[in-house]
């Protein structure tokens, strides 16, 4: 449901999360279920630590997690700020990054906080409530599947995105990021709550729906309010990867009128006959 659900918050990015539920689904098997903990849980000292792969979504197809990124992040972690992560959390709620830390979460005993920075999934760094808030992202984590590390400061979010981009391509455009690293204290005040509930209630209710046989996005719109703005048949899909990113477009068409949807990594914009209708 968790995965289902993230999918549709990911607007197409935050990665294919079918690897992501496989790797999840061994560390529950080896090591017990992942705690997961309500915001108001937190303690005004505890340490937050927002965790998500970065890089193109389309390598990460093939460039697959190791499963002990998170172990070298802690280590860095406990190096620089003289403590343990208290708290794992997605960065963003959307695609297989929801997922990110419960690959790590119960081996390494580090309950996950149900909120991330953004709701849905973005493709850069300063775009994310803690950056809103005015939050430092510094200093941030990039852990390669092969084992290598980088601890980036910079002078604001936007620079840290463009450091941090030229780094994750020379790791083969596919690293695990932990960013905005922030106090109990901040946390509740910077963060989005029940974000990782929010995405089992949609997954839950899509997967319902289904076996019920009933149309899926009749179900998201009777709960969630979701609208329907277009259906058809991909025509044409156009995309590269360039500087780490997933660009390109796809359009829809159906008898009356055709939908181009832009994206970069995640959908952007879509527009039908020239004019913007979501975004």
């Amino acid at each position: 449901d968790l995965s289902l659900g993230a999918t549709f918050l990911g607007s197409g990015g935050g990665g294919s999360p079918d690897y992501d539920v496989l790797m999840a689904e061994k560390q529950v098997r080896e090591y017990g279920p992942a705690m997961l903990a309500d915001i108001q849980e937190l303690q005004d000292g505890d340490l937050v630590v927002p965790i998500a792969f970065g890089g193109a979504p389309l390598v990460g197809l093939e460039l697959l997690p190791s499963g002990r990124e998170c172990d070298e992040l802690c280590e860095l972690v406990q190096a620089v700020y003289g403590k343990k992560p208290t708290y794992l959390m997605p960065a963003e709620i959307g695609g297989a990054n929801a997922l990110a830390p419960f690959l790590y979460a119960s081996r390494l005993g580090i309950p996950v906080l149900d909120a991330d920075t953004i709701g849905r999934a973005f493709p850069e760094v300063q775009m994310s409530s803690c950056n809103l808030h005015g939050i430092s992202p510094n200093p941030s984590f990039l852990i390669d599947a092969m084992g290598n590390s980088v601890i980036i400061k910079a002078k604001d979010a936007a620079s840290l995105e463009l450091i941090a981009r030229k780094n994750i391509v020379a790791m083969g455009s596919s690293a695990l990021m932990g960013v905005y690293l922030m106090e109990g204290l901040i946390a509740k005040k910077a963060v989005i709550p029940g974000s990782i509930s929010k995405a089992i209630g949609i997954g839950k209710t899509i997967r319902l729906a289904k076996e019920c046989g009933e149309n899926p996005l009749k179900a998201l719109g009777d709960h969630y309010g979701a609208e329907v703005i277009g259906v058809g048949i991909i025509d044409e899909i156009v995309q590269r990867i360039d500087e780490g990113f997933l660009n390109g477009s796809v359009t829809i068409l159906n008898e009356k009128e055709s939908f181009d949807i832009a994206y970069q990594n995640e959908y952007l914009k879509v527009e039908c006959a020239q004019t913007i209708i979501a975004v």
